[in-house]
């Protein structure tokens, strides 16, 4: 009986966009308002009679699916960041390498930083790093052709 399907399936949606909403929670801060904001549109959507259960479920879908190809690609996009945490924002080019780097530059290119997973702030990068992520966000922007690219990535640790 699809009445009583969709009364199973409401629960499940619930929990799914809960679930994401803690997952980005938790992941590097790249665009974290837009992705959390886009869980909020569809929770409202969860209690519109305007959509079909089927719709509710397309739609969070496609959101799991958005999140997952975060993982497989590479960005570049300016945003606004406390890089020196003292409450002060300062506009920079951010680079995102998957979920496993993110990494800011400023305009002028004199400082760069990268997002600490462990301690969840960011930490200023040597100079040494400076050109590499340039490169890296000239190759997100497509105006460099892809290339291998010296970047700061931990690397993963056995959990405990």
């Amino acid at each position: 009986n699809a009445t009583v399907i969709e009364r199973g399936v409401t629960p499940l949606m619930i929990s799914m966009l809960s679930s994401l909403e803690d997952f980005i929670q938790l992941d590097m801060p790249f665009k974290k308002e837009a992705r959390l904001d886009a869980v909020s549109d569809l929770e409202i959507n969860l209690d519109s009679a305007k959509f079909s259960a089927a719709e509710k479920f397309r739609q969070i879908l496609e959101l799991y699916d958005i999140e997952s190809d975060y993982s497989l690609s590479i960005e570049s996009y300016r945003d606004l960041v406390d890089i020196n945490s003292d409450g002060t924002e300062v506009e920079v080019d951010m680079l995102r390498i998957g979920r496993v780097a993110l990494m800011y530059q400023t305009k002028d290119k004199s400082q760069s930083g990268a997002w600490n997973k462990d301690t969840s702030s960011w930490e200023t990068l040597g100079s040494e790093y400076r050109r590499p992520i340039d490169q890296g966000i000239r190759i997100a922007r497509k105006v460099n052709t892809q290339d291998v690219m010296e970047m700061p990535i931990t690397a993963p640790e056995v959990a405990r």
